[in-house]
């Protein structure tokens, strides 16, 4: 994710220039009620002022840069914040960071810890392997609870031999090939030592996602922008020289250029990643549409009105490549959401939110018309249960 990439950015700028300076990382670790942004959101905060990430939509940032390195100076700490206001956060009740009376109604939980210079691993692992795609291991940190000789901040991973990676995954239960099956970060109160219980941030590893562009146009660039900076890994696919390069598609994590039948033959998408087809052309779409539909990608997209996509699969019938009907189900044609608009940037912006929404599941209306709070009250069943005894310890929307 992007905030991820800029928190590393700022991290190694602070450590190059002044390796005594550090800073101070801040993780949302608990919610109740609402918050704009949910457990495992960071911000990192240097001594000259400079952030990167967020914590909040603004509003709390400024207070957690002031206090950072006086909350930091013994340790770390966990500061909280109360944005309900009014009769509901009396004033004898205000958490350590103070009453934020911004209408949200929530009760937001932050883990503040010092950055080290010269930190390569530690605290910044997580963001690291979010921004990059290394390890895949979940990461469990304590933020709360009698701790049992676990110090705020104590990380681990399932395997490590750690006591925090005994008590969190007992016998290894929730890990399947490498990756955490929890769809998001998961509060958990394991017991600790047979008698301690302790509040930890479990984080799942999600490895990003792979959008696959057919198309070396002028309107594909916006679309490798936004998705890039939605988290994708965006793979450019075109058969243009002058126009399928990396400078002209520089938020493209690879682009490669060539014939269809050599480009498809490293194609292979995961069940997580989507394709789109944005060629202009009928006979390249022919091309390529059916091995997409094929693909394990659980999203394709191809642009164009539905008349044109009409030609297009009378085309593949006379040819013989019509596809299965049963792979149609999941080509979304034309690609993106009705968001109105003209030009290259309006119909990228409705591509990408698109995706947005495919993945997340959600119909794409507008959030005043969704019944209940805007993110489950509670996380969804797991499809393996994290772990064999406690279950999450607070709900949150």
């Amino acid at each position: 994710m992007q905030d991820d990439r800029d928190i590393l950015d700022l991290f190694h700028s602070v450590d190059a220039a002044d390796g005594d300076a550090g800073c101070v990382l801040a993780t949302v670790v608990d919610v109740v009620g609402s918050s704009y942004r949910r457990p495992g959101a960071r911000l990192l905060v240097a001594r000259d002022g400079r952030r990167a990430g967020s914590i909040s939509g603004g509003c709390l940032e400024n207070d957690l840069a002031r206090r950072a390195w006086a909350v930091t100076a013994p340790g770390a700490s966990v500061v909280a914040y109360d944005t309900r206001g009014g009769e509901e956060a009396p004033a004898a009740s205000t958490p350590v960071g103070g009453g934020f009376n911004t209408g949200c109604e929530g009760l937001i939980r932050v883990l503040v810890e010092r950055v080290q210079p010269g930190d390569a691993a530690g605290l910044l692992d997580g963001v690291r392997n979010r921004a990059t795609g290394g390890s895949a291991a979940p990461e469990a940190v304590v933020f709360g609870g009698a701790r049992g000789g676990l110090p705020l901040g104590a990380r681990a991973r399932p395997g490590d031999g750690s006591p925090l990676s005994r008590a969190v995954w007992p016998d290894g239960v929730g890990v399947s090939g490498g990756l955490w099956e929890a769809p998001w970060p998961v509060c958990l109160t394991p017991t600790h030592a047979g008698e301690a219980a302790i509040e930890v941030l479990v984080q799942p590893f999600h490895p990003r996602r792979t959008l696959w562009l057919f198309g070396d146009g002028d309107d594909a660039r916006p679309v490798t922008e936004l998705a890039d900076a939605a988290g994708w890994r965006v793979r450019l696919r075109g058969r243009r020289p002058l126009h399928a390069t990396a400078r002209r598609f520089p938020a493209a994590d690879d682009v490669a250029c060539g014939t269809w039948p050599d480009l498809l033959r490293g194609f292979a998408p995961g069940p997580r990643d989507a394709v789109l087809l944005m060629t202009h052309d009928l006979h390249d779409d022919a091309a390529v549409l059916p091995a997409a539909l094929r693909s394990n990608a659980f999203h394709v997209g191809l642009l164009g009105p539905k008349r044109r996509v009409g030609r297009l699969m009378q085309a593949l019938h006379t040819a013989g490549a019509l596809p299965d009907p049963a792979l149609l189900d999941k080509l979304h044609t034309p690609v993106g959401l009705d968001l109105g608009g003209d030009g290259a940037f309006p119909v990228a912006l409705s591509i990408v939110a698109g995706l947005q929404a495919a993945v997340h599941e959600r119909p794409g209306t507008p959030l005043r018309e969704r019944r209940g709070p805007i993110h489950p009250e509670s996380p969804e069943p797991l499809a393996q249960p994290p772990l064999s005894h406690p279950e999450p310890h607070r709900a949150r929307s």
